[in-house]
């Protein structure tokens, strides 16, 4: 059985990149966005950056 982080990371991941869309509007400031969510600005940093680099550009 697991200790539940993992699914806790995934849903604060997907936390982050809804702050971060920017198809309704522009996004608030990494450290607004680190303050609503409960983390550090440098997790909304690095979930971002990986998120960018995951996805292939058109």
């Amino acid at each position: 059985m697991t200790s539940g982080r993992n699914p806790a990371r995934m849903i604060a991941g997907a936390r982050i990149l809804l702050e971060l869309d920017e198809s309704a509007g522009p996004a608030s400031d990494r450290a607004v966005v680190a303050d609503r969510i409960g983390v550090s600005e440098a997790t909304v940093y690095l979930v971002a950056k990986r998120y960018t680099e995951s996805v292939p550009r058109r």
